[in-house]
């Protein structure tokens, strides 16, 4: 076949399918290549137009560049990037060294919630030799608000005067022991804690008993609260029969140990009494025991002192009110 100029070729079919052949001289030898088999050592260009340039299709229609392994670099060393339009990543965004700057002379990643023309509101995330990470707000036009969501729902927020917001949830120690610490406070000379570690409240089942033999129980309501290493507890209780009960009473079920020895001056009032049989100038009391989860009841005859209530000063049908206050 006579030779003839590329223009007088008859074009080829696009794509090419790979089998297709071209001349290359190979240690002096022309041989021909596939075009499958052609691979590219490097791309040189002038500085206008860069080193590689990839043009895709039309706009709105998908551009789509492959590399064959992780062993792929791309890299500019003249100037810093720029990118206009929106950039999506769907995978990890991993930088090595330096920062991811938007708009800003600080270094720091910043993440920006537009209004229109201008930002309404921007976090930037940012490392110090001594702090460590930092998140911080500034504002355009609207509040700066740290805002922790989860969907649609907002749970905290840590507002521009300071303070953090649980807004749809609670501040959850996760571990016994810890708590709040007011430790900035100036303390009192006996200081032994300032971290508030545990609140609670709820319900608790009182018997009035002889250390061995107990009544028989009618109305029983009693509730508890502590704070701290403080409990305070109060109640209504009423027996329909004494049972085989003898000597001193008490209250049993305290819902924590008293076993702080400051307990010792720990007490109680009975605020309420009816069914039992003390003089007029007499008044009941309760005081936690140490060491134990209940509180003996007393007679105070004023400036008789106090003795232990006894059996026969209660009848079947007698009903205390009280509360009382120890620590643990």
């Amino acid at each position: 076949m006579a030779d003839k100029k590329i223009s007088q070729l008859t074009a080829a079919t696009l794509p090419l399918a790979g089998t297709e052949v071209l001349p290359a001289v190979q240690g002096g030898v022309t041989v021909k290549v596939a075009t499958d088999d052609l691979t590219v050592k490097n791309f040189r260009s002038n500085a206008s137009t860069g080193l590689l340039q990839v043009a895709g299709p039309a706009a709105g229609t998908t551009r789509v560049m492959t590399t064959p392994n992780a062993n792929f670099t791309v890299a500019r060393t003249d100037a810093a990037q720029t990118f206009s339009g929106n950039q999506t990543f769907n995978n990890n965004v991993f930088m090595p060294s330096g920062v991811l700057v938007v708009g800003e002379t600080t270094p720091g990643m910043y993440v920006d919630v537009f209004n229109g023309t201008a930002d309404a509101q921007r976090v930037r995330i940012t490392t110090t030799g001594t702090d460590g990470l930092i998140l911080a707000t500034r504002s355009g036009g609207a509040t700066p608000n740290l805002i922790f969501r989860i969907d649609a729902s907002e749970y905290f927020r840590i507002g521009n005067n300071g303070n953090l917001t649980a807004t749809n949830g609670n501040l959850v120690m996760g571990t016994a022991g810890r708590g709040i610490d007011f430790s900035a406070n100036t303390n009192a000379p006996g200081m032994t804690s300032e971290v508030l570690n545990w609140y609670e409240e709820g319900t608790w089942t009182a018997t009035l008993s002889d250390g061995t033999n107990n009544a028989t129980m009618g109305a029983n309501t009693c509730r508890y609260v502590r704070v701290g290493r403080l409990i305070t507890v109060s109640g209504y209780v009423a027996i329909t029969s004494r049972g085989s009960m003898t000597g001193s009473l008490r209250l049993t079920g305290l819902p924590f140990t008293c076993a702080n020895a400051l307990s010792a001056y720990a007490g109680g009032a009975v605020t309420y009494a009816t069914g039992l049989n003390i003089v007029a100038g007499q008044s009941v009391t309760v005081v936690p025991e140490i060491g134990t989860t209940f509180m003996p009841l007393y007679v105070w005859a004023g400036t008789g002192g106090n003795s232990p209530m006894q059996n026969a000063q209660w009848t079947d049908s007698g009903a205390i009110m009280f509360s009382a206050t120890y620590s643990v």
